[in-house]
């Protein structure tokens, strides 16, 4: 550096003082040395513009999601309330048909299935508008619960995600890495980035709350299946608690799930996989909890 400072100056000087330097040999000098100090500051700062422009678009897409979310449970429990509205007519219906089963005056007959016909009328609207708020809450593209975009990418982005996510609570050198390295850009999965990263969230984030100080994680590879597995210890006196979890969680039970966390996010995080057709499997082995990911490559690339 200090060489071609001193270099340059020398030559300025001598251009100065008339000595007959050759310009051209000064400017192309003078044109290294710029290049030399100013071409790493553009190249960071146009990688830096760059992500920055990848953030922002990421952000405007992640809004517009949520945004889109937020908008199918409101129209949801909008519709809920529309539903009940609905229902009422139906409800008179049937309780006036009850009425007229057991009704033995003829007269009184008479004015029940008058009644009945009238309100036939308001009932049959009824019916289509619950038919329509019914489909328009089950329509997958906009339910925020079903997974829909599911894309092909590497090895190297699952676990470019995976480890993301997990070295915001626990230290990366906890993640015990037996892929085949040379498999990261050969090796392609189906998955949905956006619930992937939810699932990941949530079975570390559990971890985090729930583990008793001793967490894992491995990556581990059998035949064309990639594995993750993830596993803490635990409380003993959690033991009898946590086999049922287990037992809800890999016979797919619900209600039985929602009982022993309270929680939702096992639940969805469970659903999520299911959809993807990333088998997942829970155990208890000792002293502590795994729950094993199995990823099946679709393709590979020599």
């Amino acid at each position: 550096f200090f060489a071609d400072v001193v270099n340059l100056y020398s030559k300025i000087n001598s251009c100065l003082g008339g000595n007959g330097i050759n310009c051209k040999a000064f400017c192309l000098q003078l044109h290294k040395t710029v290049e030399y100090f100013l071409k790493p500051f553009f190249t960071k700062t146009t990688i830096i513009l760059s992500a920055e422009k990848e953030l922002k678009e990421e952000l405007v897409s992640n809004l517009e999601k949520i945004k889109n979310k937020l908008l199918y449970v409101n129209n949801s429990v909008l519709a809920m309330h529309s539903l009940r509205n609905k229902m009422q007519p139906l409800v008179s219906h049937f309780e006036i048909l009850t009425l007229l089963n057991t009704e033995k005056n003829i007269q009184k007959k008479k004015i029940l299935n008058k009644y009945i016909e009238d309100n036939l009328k308001l009932t049959r609207p009824s019916i289509k508008e619950i038919l329509e708020k019914t489909t328009q809450i089950l329509d997958k593209s906009e339910n925020p619960f079903i997974v829909t975009e599911i894309k092909t990418y590497t090895l190297l982005k699952l676990y470019h995600i995976l480890r993301t996510i997990w070295q915001e609570d626990f230290d990366p050198d906890l993640i015990v890495f037996n892929w085949d390295i040379t498999d990261a850009q050969n090796v392609f999965f189906e998955f949905s980035l956006e619930y992937t990263e939810i699932v990941f969230s949530n079975i570390i984030a559990n971890m985090h709350k729930h583990s008793d100080g001793d967490v894992n994680l491995d990556l581990t590879k059998e035949d064309d299946k990639y594995k993750i597995i993830f596993s803490n210890s635990f409380n003993n006196n959690l033991t009898e608690e946590l086999k049922k979890l287990v037992n809800a969680y890999n016979t797919n039970n619900t209600d039985e799930i929602l009982k022993r966390t309270n929680k939702h996010g096992i639940s969805m995080t469970k659903s999520f996989l299911e959809q993807m057709k990333v088998n997942n499997f829970m155990e208890i082995i000792g002293e502590k909890l795994y729950l094993t990911l199995t990823f099946k490559h679709i393709k590979f690339i020599q």
